[in-house]
């Protein structure tokens, strides 16, 4: 009885746990664990968190949460210099980016592999890859997201125009971009942490062509904003670089103060590059001062941190490698498709120009017939009104264009009709003043003798319409049925 009871309890359970209200507490709890992975400042610890996320987003076939976890897990490796690491989460996350159709994180993702692969040298195709990223981030449809991955996107395109030795207008200019984007949002606690890295990046920049007062403004501020947001990179880098300020100033003491907590920073944030440069600049500091002992310290320090850095490059290159050999099966394959298109297109352009000279053909051979046809009736028409007395004495060829005006149901046919015999339209109205323009036009059909078929005919009206319209005619001009309303109207 008591195992027939645990069963039930048991059954009721498990049916509540696969209910869509659990199912969306779950995903709910998911997003929370992301956001607090996001918001670790310490990379290991955050890509723990990210990896239960995305283990649980799995079993729940959650995409979007698999999708957020590796995004930051892909962000938080790039922080600590792990681009091997960071690569290989970002190959996962693009492919479940296109399928939720996500601009927005695939912005994000292209930003993060452009700026491993200016870091390991791969200079030319990160600065392609942010290319990319910066299309990406023109299709997300939030302003403020927007805003904030070309942010980003502007910050590491300076990373790489440095790297490359560019000139330095078009490191300037990138810097001031992505800080001028950040600025615009700034306001929004979503999106604080971006002005911090601008300032930063933007501040070294000016260092590096010896604006150090303005720099020193900029790092300053970067490192306020890194103490506001509790982000150890800023502070990190805005420490660093705050200090070589000081240290091309041969302001030792301060330099070395910099360096300092700039180290300290680097250390807590597990960061190996902010690390080394930390103990770059105490070396250098020391070595400016003579103080031997204290500069060899640091420099072994320093020798320590690059071999480590060096065999994570290393190994990070072929990770890098292996990437860029996919994008260029990728292009090849896009490449075959548009080839292919391409040839479509032209077959089926071949096939519709050919149709359609058939048709042209066709159409140039009726008109050829219809024009031909045309100029005989009119050369009928035109011997038959040779004799009629009632139109004016005028140049016959000015008759023959109003006629052929006519047969071609040209709208100009009535305003030349009543410029050519204004007296006969002066005296239809002095009869009737009622009639309205279409029977005028009718009357001056009539009188260039046009029959009943050949006016329905060229004004493509049925028989019957005219027949109508000339009853009507009659009525109001009170001529008889008996008499021919051509001759009477060629007798006005």
């Amino acid at each position: 009885m008591f195992t027939m009871i645990l069963r039930i309890v048991l059954l009721v359970s498990l049916s509540g746990y696969f209910t869509p209200a659990f199912a969306q507490n779950s995903f709910e709890k998911i997003e929370q664990l992301v956001l607090k992975a996001d918001q670790t400042d310490n990379p290991p610890d955050a890509i723990k968190l990210a990896q239960q996320a995305y283990a649980t987003s799995e079993k729940l076939a959650y995409k979007r949460g698999m999708l957020r976890s590796l995004s930051v897990m892909a962000a938080k490796s790039m922080d600590t210099g792990n681009w091997k690491a960071s690569l290989k989460f970002i190959d996962s996350a693009e492919v479940l980016a296109h399928e939720l159709n996500n601009f927005s994180a695939l912005a994000h993702l292209t930003t993060i592999k452009g700026y491993c692969f200016t870091k390991i040298g791969f200079l030319s195709e990160g600065k392609m890859t942010l290319i990319a990223a910066k299309a990406y981030a023109e299709k997300v449809p939030d302003v403020d997201e927007k805003f904030y991955r070309l942010g980003h996107i502007y910050t590491n395109l300076g990373v790489n125009y440095q790297e490359s030795d560019s000139l330095k207008d078009s490191l300037i200019l990138f810097n001031k971009l992505a800080y001028g984007a950040f600025k615009k949002i700034s306001e929004k606690s979503k999106y604080k942490n971006g002005l911090g890295i601008a300032a930063h990046n933007y501040g070294a920049t000016l260092s590096l062509f010896h604006q150090f007062d303005l720099a020193s403004r900029f790092l300053k501020e970067a490192i306020q904003l890194g103490i506001r947001d509790k982000n150890n990179v800023v502070l990190s880098l805005g420490y660093n670089s705050l200090a070589w300020v000081y240290l091309k100033k041969k302001d030792y003491t301060q330099a070395i103060e910099c360096f300092n907590k700039g180290r300290k920073t680097a250390i807590a944030h597990n960061n190996s590059y902010l690390v080394r440069n930390a103990y770059e600049g105490l070396w250098n500091s020391y070595a400016e001062m003579k103080k031997q002992d204290s500069a060899t310290f640091y420099l072994n320090k320093f020798n320590l941190v690059s071999d480590s850095i060096a065999k994570a490059e290393k190994s990070s290159i072929q990770t890098s490698m292996n990437s860029i050999k996919r994008v260029d099966e990728q292009k090849q394959s896009v490449r075959m498709m548009i080839f292919i298109l391409v040839l479509a297109v032209v077959l089926v352009f071949f096939i519709l120009s050919f149709t359609g000279y058939l048709t042209f053909f066709k159409k140039f051979k009726k008109e050829q017939l219809d024009k031909t046809e045309l100029e005989c009736l009119l050369n009928e028409k035109m011997f038959l009104l040779k004799e009629q007395s009632g139109l004016p004495k005028s140049d016959a060829e000015e008759l023959k264009y109003i006629v052929h005006l006519a047969m071609t149901n040209d709208p100009c046919f009535f305003v030349k009709f009543k410029e050519f015999d204004s007296l006969f339209i002066k005296k239809l109205l002095a009869i009737c003043p009622k009639l309205v323009a279409t029977e005028l036009e009718l009357c001056a059909l009539l009188r260039l003798n046009f029959e009943t078929k050949e006016i329905a005919r060229y004004t493509r009206q049925s028989v019957r319409a005219v027949e109508s319209k000339k009853f009507r005619i009659r009525k109001k001009l009170n001529v008889s049925s008996e008499v021919d309303l051509n001759i009477w109207m060629s007798m006005v």
